[in-house]
């Protein structure tokens, strides 16, 4: 892995790389707190930004996953500004990792038995 993130709250150990067909991405799990419950890290060769996202329970059907808010901090900061064209990459991206990742700890494969409804994405970047 040659990614080397610039944020310094980002330790490159943590970091699981990716590919969804866009070229590789890297995400980790970033911590959280009441409000930002679950935050990762996300990084490819043009952005690095941490992204919020939370289960939606509903009852008799697989849960949904909510993409709500991202932020140029961990925890803190502005949503960052992406490209509309390339905003549909990285949320192609951040839709495999659910697919194919356990949702509270990423560098886990996820178990193709769980099931999982809809990857929503209600940010604003």
């Amino acid at each position: 892995m040659n990614f080397i993130p610039t944020n310094k709250d980002v330790f490159p150990a943590k970091l699981v790389e990716l590919d969804a067909g866009n070229g590789p991405f890297y995400i980790a799990n970033a911590g959280g707190r009441p409000d930002f419950e679950h935050c990762f890290f996300y990084g490819d060769d043009k952005y690095e930004f941490f992204f919020y996202a939370k289960w939606v329970k509903m009852p008799d059907i697989p849960s949904n996953i909510e993409v709500y808010y991202a932020s140029s901090g961990r925890l803190t900061g502005m949503p960052p500004k992406i490209n509309s064209t390339y905003k549909e990459i990285i949320q192609q991206n951040i839709s495999y990792l659910f697919n194919v990742r356990e949702f509270s700890i990423v560098r886990k494969p996820r178990s193709a038995s769980d099931a999982l409804g809809a990857i929503i994405f209600s940010w604003k970047i």
